[in-house]
């Protein structure tokens, strides 16, 4: 089966070509209806709305942090404090996201409040990023209310990628072929940074700086007509220093990702199968008087999916269990069993979705989470869709030898409503979300309070985005958070306005520049040094210059931030300045 996706580009592709040779038509804005490749989201088998970023159009930007380009995405947000990304769906921080690599959970199993932990996965190991917004979330877990990513590693071909600037060096090689019902993937990626640095250098403003960071990625799969089989593994080990003025202060982390699917199919919409996943994590953290943290996560989740007249159902058990310890505490974050369900309704161009899953955990807690979606194509050009998530994320019980702490359970509910289409020439979309949380995390150390914020927070934004096929496109989005709690612990910023546009010369030159404008944030990560503060807004300009005119050898320029503005994106982080970036890419299938 092949991919089927939505492709949505962050940057134009090559636009209007001279001397008499036709546009290439833009990869953006408008979802549609896709079926997901049964080796990227596990058990996610029905049609869902999603948007994917392809390895093509990332390239084109010439970005160089997943960051950058999470910040393209409809109703999403992220911010970037030195490697250490953070993702906004609707206006709700990343424990409310899932965030997969080809299907496996990316999250941090020695986190107690369920955050994904991506650090070392390169762009240059991705092939694809799908963005999924819909109301399908419970089929991935009870932390996808607000959306989730999947990271995409799946080449077709051999490519190899060389980035290289003044504090930046980055080599990239992936491989992938398929013989006769075999399938096989590889990937290798190292990077080294040295262009963040705090912005008063001290142990209470932490830094990143230097950062080394490598990843392995694999896969070997098996397919005929009904069966199908996959095996993948994903290690990563990075390196930072946090602290330069303290160079034994130092972070190092060390995880695995390990995933293995059986799948048996009927039919093309008649399917049982089987997925266990492994994620192991080893963190030596000296500035915390040496500290070793350790974890592991298993996950086992088994599914049926059937077709009844305009009907695609699936239901499924999934049992997972984490356990972690530090060098001076053992913990355990969480042990869930689950039953999930969800099913798709045609009804001519009128399509309803909706899922629920049921958690228990070892406390005999039960929670809830669902979500329910409707989309309709009012004529050829234009299509309507609304999707409502809601649910108690999972609470966690926090033990260690000083003190049990329960964790709260969070009511979450968002929706969104959005109109897509085409107008003529021109394409272009409007889309709002209102989110409400209540309840969040609450628990303390013995020596001070950690985030014990009970209230009601609600984030409410919209987006307009117009695109002129050929030439460009324009987005402004608008976000609102109304109380003190939430809102800036998020970051979320009070406007955003982001541009894109590309000419292509003599079919071998191509150019394409990338604009974006962030408004105020305001910053109180719940943490002791950080003290409460407006971040001002700040304006980046990237331009990359690509030479296309051979087929397998591509060289390139690109120009971040080129007028060396200085920002932050989270209080006591700087951001890199100006930075020249040469790259050289090539390329057989």
């Amino acid at each position: 089966m092949g991919r089927c996706v939505t492709l949505v580009a962050i940057a134009v592709s090559l636009a209007s070509q001279l001397f008499a040779t036709p546009p290439k038509i833009p990869r953006i804005l408008e979802p549609v209806l896709v079926t997901a490749n049964p080796w990227y989201v596990p058990a996610a088998r029905l049609g869902f709305k999603s948007q994917s970023i392809t390895q093509e159009a990332i390239q084109e930007t010439g970005a160089l942090e997943i960051g950058d380009v999470m910040n393209t995405l409809t109703n999403g947000n992220s911010v970037n404090t030195g490697h250490q990304n953070s993702i906004f769906i609707r206006g709700l921080p990343s424990r409310f996201s899932k965030v997969l690599i080809n299907g496996i959970d990316m999250k941090d199993p020695v986190s107690v409040n369920g955050s994904p932990f991506w650090d070392g996965l390169n762009l240059s190991s991705i092939d694809e990023i799908q963005y999924i917004e819909g109301s399908q979330g419970a089929l991935l877990g009870a932390s996808a209310v607000s959306g989730a990513l999947n990271f995409v590693v799946a080449p077709n071909g051999t490519e190899t990628t060389i980035k290289t600037s003044d504090g930046y060096h980055q080599i990239g090689f992936k491989t992938g072929k398929t013989v006769g019902k075999w399938q096989w993937v590889s990937a290798f990626n190292t990077v080294s940074d040295t262009r963040y640095s705090a912005k008063v250098t001290s142990s209470s403003q932490p830094d990143i700086d230097p950062y080394l960071s490598t990843n392995a990625f694999g896969s070997l799969a098996w397919e005929d007509a009904q069966f199908r089989f996959k095996s993948q593994a994903m290690l990563t080990d990075t390196f930072t220093y946090i602290d330069s003025a303290a160079a034994t202060d130092r972070l190092r982390t060390l995880t695995g990702r390990y995933g293995n699917q059986l799948e048996w199919a009927s039919r093309s919409n008649e399917k049982i199968g089987i997925q266990y996943n492994l994620s192991t994590l080893s963190r030596d953290d000296s500035s915390y008087s040496g500290s070793l943290y350790q974890g592991t996560m298993h996950t086992i989740d088994s599914y049926a999916q059937w077709n009844i007249g305009n009907t695609v159902a699936i239901t499924g058990i999934e049992y997972q269990l984490e356990n972690g310890s530090s060098t001076y505490t053992p913990f355990r974050v969480q042990n869930t069993a689950a039953i999930y369900g969800a099913s798709t309704h045609k009804f001519g161009e009128i399509e309803l979705n909706e899922s629920i899953r049921l958690i228990s955990d070892y406390t005999n807690r039960l929670r809830v989470v669902a979500g329910a979606g409707v989309s309709a194509s009012l004529n050829s050009e234009i299509q309507v869709r609304s999707n409502i998530n809601s649910g108690f994320r999972s609470p966690s019980l926090y033990e260690n030898s000083n003190a049990q702490t329960q964790l709260s359970p969070e009511n979450a509910t968002t929706g969104d409503l959005g109109l897509w289409g085409t107008l003529g020439w021109i394409k272009g979309h409007v889309s709002a979300f209102y989110s409400v949380v209540q309840d969040r995390i609450d628990y303390s150390y013995t020596t001070y309070t950690y985030g014990n914020i009970a209230d009601q927070t609600k984030v409410r934004g919209a987006e307009i985005g117009v695109e002129i096929p050929g030439i460009g496109r324009i987005t402004y989005e608008r976000t609102d958070s109304s109380t003190s709690s939430l809102g800036r612990e998020a970051r979320i910023p009070d406007f955003k306005w982001t541009a894109n546009a590309g000419y292509t010369i003599g079919r071998v030159i191509a150019v394409s520049a990338q604009f974006q404008s962030v408004g105020s944030r305001r910053d109180a990560l719940p943490n002791p040094y950080v003290t409460d503060a407006t971040l001002a807004g700040y304006a980046l300009t990237d331009v990359t210059v690509r030479y296309i005119g051979s087929p397998e050898w591509t060289p390139y320029f690109a120009v971040t931030n080129i007028f060396d503005k200085q920002y932050e994106q989270a209080g006591g982080y700087t951001t890199p300045g100006r930075t020249f970036i040469l790259g050289l890419t090539y390329r057989v299938d």
